[in-house]
C-alpha cells in the first residue's frame, strides 16, 4: 500500500512568501554592465555592487513594512510605505535623493535646507 502522504499538488497558501533578492540581481548582468562601462572585469566589483543593491532594497523594505506596520496596520507594503521608509531613513536620503516612487503619493518630508532659511529668518 502507498503512502498518500505528500500525494497532489502542493497548497499554494503553504508555499513561502519570502523574496529573494539575489535571484533578482543577477551577478552575470552585473557584470556585463560593469564591463561596458568601465574598464574594470574583477569579479570582486560585481560581488561588491550586487551587495550593496541587496542591502539597499532590503532596508527599504524593512522600513517600509515597518511604516505599513505602524501607520496603517496593514501587512501589504504599498509604494507610499516606500517613498516614506526612503525619506525618513538618513542613509536612504543620501542615495535616493533624486528617486520619485510612482503611485507613491507626496513625501511630507521638509527639506532640511528650508528649514534653516526659515530659522535664519526667524533670528
Amino acid at each position: 500500500m502507498a503512502s498518500t502522504k505528500g500525494a497532489g499538488k502542493r497548497d499554494p497558501a503553504a508555499k513561502s512568501e519570502e523574496f529573494d533578492v539575489k535571484s533578482a540581481i543577477k551577478m552575470s548582468h552585473v557584470k556585463r554592465v560593469i564591463k561596458n562601462k568601465t574598464r574594470r572585469k574583477t569579479s570582486k566589483v560585481a560581488c561588491h555592487a550586487v551587495a550593496i543593491a541587496v542591502y539597499v532594497i532590503i532596508k527599504e523594505i524593512v522600513i517600509g513594512a515597518m511604516e505599513a506596520a505602524d501607520l496603517e496596520h496593514k501587512k501589504k507594503i504599498l509604494p507610499k510605505h516606500i517613498n516614506l521608509a526612503m525619506h525618513k531613513d538618513a542613509d536612504l536620503v543620501k542615495i535616493s535623493s533624486g528617486v520619485l516612487v510612482r503611485s507613491g503619493g507626496v513625501s511630507n518630508v521638509i527639506p532640511p535646507e528650508m528649514l534653516r532659511r526659515k530659522q535664519n529668518d526667524k533670528e
